[in-house]
C-alpha cells in the first residue's frame, strides 16, 4: 500500500511539472531533439525549432525575431569521472527567423572524442532557447525524460555549464564543423557566426 501510495505521488508531480510546461507559450518551439551516429563515427544532435508570433514588447515586427539562441547541454554516462557524468555544453546563434519558419539547428561531437571515452548517444540533454537574453519557457520535447522535475534539470544545466572547461569546443554547432560532416545542412537557419560557444 504505501509503495502504491508513494508511486501515485510521483505520478502526480510528474504530471504537473509536464502539465505547467505544456502551457507556456513560446516564441520559438523547440519540437524535437534527436541524435544519431554518423557513419563516420561523428555524433550527430538535432534540435528542430519552430517560429510563431513575437509578441515581444519592443518587438521591430511580429513576423519576426531576431538574436535566437540555441543552446545544448549534453550527459554522457561515465563511471571513470567523479559524479559518473561527463557534461558538454554550445550554443548556435541565429540572426532572424520569420513566423511559421521551421528550422534544424545541428551539433557535432568528433568521432575521435566518442571513440576515445567509448560513447554512443548522450543519456541526458537539454535544448535551451534564448531571445536575447532571455529564455524561453521549456517545454518536454526539449529534454530526456530521465529529468524528473525543474530543480534536476537546472542543477544538470549549472554542472554543464561548470564542465565545458574540460570540453569546450568538442560540441560544436554546424557552421563551425567542417564541410565534409556538416554537408548541405538543410533547414539550417540564418546563424550569425560566433566561435564563441557561450
Amino acid at each position: 500500500m504505501y509503495l502504491r501510495s508513494t508511486k501515485l505521488f510521483l505520478i502526480c508531480i510528474l504530471s504537473g511539472f509536464y502539465a505547467c510546461l505544456a502551457l507556456q507559450a513560446q516564441i520559438v518551439t523547440v519540437e524535437k531533439v534527436k541524435f544519431s551516429s554518423m557513419k563516420n563515427d561523428w555524433l550527430l544532435g538535432e534540435v528542430e525549432i519552430m517560429t510563431d508570433r513575437n509578441t515581444s514588447q519592443d518587438a521591430v515586427s511580429q513576423e519576426f525575431v531576431e538574436n535566437v539562441f540555441v543552446r545544448l547541454y549534453l550527459g554522457f554516462e561515465n563511471k571513470m569521472l567523479p559524479g559518473g557524468i561527463d557534461y558538454f555544453y554550445s550554443s548556435a546563434k541565429i540572426m532572424i527567423l520569420e513566423k511559421g519558419d521551421r528550422n534544424t539547428v545541428r551539433f557535432f561531437i568528433p568521432d575521435k572524442v566518442m571513440k576515445v571515452y567509448r560513447y554512443r548517444l548522450p543519456e541526458y540533454y537539454y535544448a535551451e532557447v534564448l531571445i536575447g537574453s532571455k529564455a524561453q519557457q521549456m517545454n518536454a520535447q526539449s529534454f530526456s525524460s530521465k529529468f524528473r522535475s525543474r530543480e534536476s534539470l537546472n542543477n544538470f544545466m549549472q554542472k554543464a555549464r561548470q564542465g565545458m572547461t574540460s570540453n569546450s569546443g568538442k560540441l560544436m554547432p554546424s557552421y563551425i564543423a567542417p564541410d565534409a560532416v556538416r554537408g548541405s545542412d538543410p533547414d539550417a537557419p540564418i546563424y550569425r557566426i560566433d566561435f564563441n560557444l557561450n
